[in-house]
């Protein structure tokens, strides 16, 4: 019986430390300690609901400064959410199915000025996509918009259509690379009045679909971004909708991330087209299995049809041809792309051969015991030099050819 007391003792000490470490939320501390094998967070119920609850209390906070500081940095949040909903991660298979903050999320995308933040929140909910119950959440038309805005990036009601490479207009090789070249990148909005787009997140969740009847004379609408930066995004784009007073809508999303869009190239250029096409990448890639999703559960399989429609991959290979771009995206289109299970057609067979053929072409240059390192030169026909000398580039195309052989030889 004492040695029954002891150990209860023991217990009852461990959890009181246990929810003192979740208590000051040091996300270090926390992250060390969800990572451990035998935590005790995920054994024991009354833990699991107690963290859960702080991390609701911390979005809480989080959405509240949002709303007087736009720029407010929830980073560390977010990153926390996402590296233990990452299924490559020790127990994050526990954390994943106990998650269920994502109406908070879509609270943060609502008021955040970063598109960091974008893409932060985007990787979360991409880690969840396989286990979100869409015949329960009452999310889904927010989430199928905001894929629809990520995948389409500024074409959602433009008129002008652009494709990723045109972000690099003014990259050297832009001209030669493109059959139809732009000479600038323009963010304005062009849709067609009455519109079902300015019915509420709200009402959409409620209904499930869309259920405005539009009548009467169509015209075109034309909304033109003057922003100098004096206000929010979100704001800004009330007034410029002219809808000072109405709760958010897919028309205010669509525009708010075009003037983040406008506001981040002139900010920081390449990190902005590393998230724009990022987001892109991984939205197309979500979309593809998520309508299959909808179809097997008979459920928002026309909403499905009537916000995405039939989504348009566009051969994004050319964007290896650029000398400005960052390897990184290109890294990242290469591990999207490894994903896809279709077989590739000859056209980007073919090019998939040159770029192993880029890699494959370098040569010593001398042996001079004066030049430090290694010089080599590159024979490269598509990759920029500076490209074919990326070292995480070139191990990311080995990779992705290999991947790519070994499917065609499971599916031969």
């Amino acid at each position: 019986m004492r040695n029954f007391q002891a150990e209860s003792q023991e217990d009852s000490q461990a959890q009181e430390q246990i929810k003192r470490i979740i208590d000051s939320f040091n996300f270090e501390e926390l992250r060390n300690f969800l990572n451990q094998e035998d935590n005790q967070i995920y054994k024991v119920q009354r833990l699991r609901d107690y963290l859960f609850k702080n991390i609701s209390q911390c979005f809480d906070k989080v959405i509240i400064e949002l709303q007087t500081n736009p720029t407010y940095d929830c980073s560390q949040l977010l990153i926390f959410i996402q590296e233990n909903t990452n299924q490559g991660r020790r127990n994050n298979y526990n954390f994943r199915n106990l998650f269920n903050d994502y109406e908070n999320l879509f609270k943060i995308l609502e008021y955040t000025d970063d598109l960091h933040i974008y893409d932060l929140v985007f990787q979360i909910l991409s880690n969840c996509i396989q286990i979100i119950h869409f015949d329960r959440q009452g999310f889904i038309p927010r989430l199928l918009y905001l894929e629809k805005i990520f995948y389409s990036h500024s074409n959602f009601l433009c008129s002008k259509k652009i494709n990723l490479i045109d972000y690099y207009f003014m990259d050297p090789r832009y001209q030669e690379i493109c059959n139809d070249p732009i000479e600038s990148l323009q963010f304005d909005l062009e849709y067609y009045e009455p519109t079902q787009l300015d019915e509420t997140y709200h009402e959409l969740q409620r209904n499930g679909r869309h259920q405005k009847i539009l009548s009467g004379i169509f015209q075109i609408k034309k909304i033109q971004i003057i922003d100098d930066n004096s206000t929010s995004a979100l704001e800004l784009s009330r007034n410029l909708l002219n809808m000072q007073t109405q709760s958010f809508s897919p028309l205010m999303d669509i525009l708010k991330y075009r003037i983040l869009i406008n506001r981040g190239l002139q900010a920081n250029s390449q990190q902005t087209k590393n998230i724009i096409i990022g987001l892109h990448l991984k939205s197309l890639n979500i979309l593809k299995s998520q309508k299959e999703q909808f179809v097997a559960l008979h459920i928002f399989e026309r909403f499905y049809d009537d916000v995405i429609g039939d989504t348009i991959e566009n051969n994004n290979f050319n964007l290896f041809q650029l000398e400005t771009i960052d390897p990184i995206i290109l890294v990242e289109l290469l591990q999207i792309e490894s994903r896809n299970n279709q077989q590739s057609s000859k056209r980007k067979q073919q090019f998939q051969l040159k770029l192993l053929s880029d890699v494959l072409s370098m040569r010593q240059i001398e042996n001079n015991d004066f030049i430090q390192g290694y010089p080599l030169n590159y024979n490269s026909k598509i990759l920029s030099e500076s490209l074919a000398q990326d070292s995480q580039l070139t191990s990311g195309i080995l990779i992705f050819l290999q991947i790519i052989l070994n499917l065609q030889l499971i599916l031969q």
